[in-house]
């Protein structure tokens, strides 16, 4: 593969992710900053720090894991603003449209940490938010 007509749009950086057409999010070295490629080809910070590789897509949000694993955020688009959307959350994963979340710890009660649609077993349990 010859990698002569490729066009460097940035860098460096760490675990990055498409965010729709031309758009990408990623992650600075070291787990500092979560950052926003615009259309328009342009960088900014939109957040941080983040817990290193824990940041996820799903359809056009984004979504990452605080850095002591007690909270999970969605940014909500506009600058470096994000809003806590769930708890206790071990790892994201982004899909289509669709954010799984997967709780390490069994929950005790009638309700799940989240509501919603989810899967239990005795070790974890998988919540999904359709976005």
């Amino acid at each position: 593969m010859s990698f002569d007509n490729w066009e460097k749009v940035g860098g460096p950086g760490e675990h990055f992710h498409a965010l729709g057409s031309k758009e990408l999010v990623g992650i600075s070295p070291g787990n500092v900053a979560v950052y926003h490629r615009n259309k328009n080809g342009a960088w900014n910070k939109i957040g941080g720090p983040i817990r290193q590789q824990q940041l996820a897509v799903a359809g056009k949000r984004v979504y990452g894991i605080s850095p002591n694993v007690d909270h999970v955020y969605r940014w909500t688009g506009n600058g470096e603003a994000w809003e806590k959307v769930g708890e206790n959350y071990r790892h994201l994963i982004g899909g289509g449209k669709h954010l799984f979340a997967i709780h390490s710890h069994t929950y005790v009660g009638d309700s799940p940490p989240l509501e919603g649609p989810h899967v239990s077993s005795p070790v974890m349990t998988i919540f999904f938010e359709n976005c």
